[in-house]
Parts: C-alpha cells; sequence; structure tokens
C-alpha cells in the first residue's frame, strides 16, 4: 500500500480548502498548469524552467520529480470516469 502526503501550503494555509473541496491541490506559486497537457515528465521539466527561470538543472529535475507522479496517480484514478 502506498500512502502520499501533501502538505496543504508550507504552513498549512491550505488545509481548509482542501478539506472543504475534498481534493488536493499543487500549491506552487503562480503554477496554474493542466497536468493532462503534458505527456511526459521531460514537457513538465521545460516549463518549469522557463517558468521560473531556473538556472539550476537540478532544481527542475527535483521539482518535476515531485509534481509528475501526481499525474500519474491521477490519471490511473480518473480512467474512465471523464
Amino acid at each position: 500500500m502506498s500512502i502520499w502526503l501533501f502538505r496543504a501550503g508550507s504552513k498549512g494555509e491550505f488545509e481548509n480548502k482542501f478539506l472543504k473541496d475534498n481534493r488536493v491541490y499543487l500549491t506552487w506559486d503562480d503554477l496554474n498548469i493542466n497536468l493532462k497537457e503534458f505527456p511526459n515528465k521531460e514537457d513538465l521539466y521545460d516549463l518549469l524552467v522557463e517558468k521560473y527561470n531556473l538556472e539550476k538543472e537540478k532544481t527542475a529535475i527535483n521539482w518535476a520529480s515531485q509534481i509528475y507522479p501526481i499525474k500519474k496517480v491521477w490519471m490511473l484514478n480518473t480512467e474512465g470516469n471523464e
């Protein structure tokens, strides 16, 4: 069994919204994207480098590696339900 931990903001400031909406959100600053638009992690990586003007490649790799698995789980859980 897998367990995922989602922090509702750096200080829990989004906890009430998550609970009220019965959803989990990505709360990166200004990250207003639809994960369905990224067929692979590399495309997400490219967007992060451009959007946040990242000079450190490892930062973008780390962020994409945190975000992309959420898409994969969401896609598995919504197959045939859309």
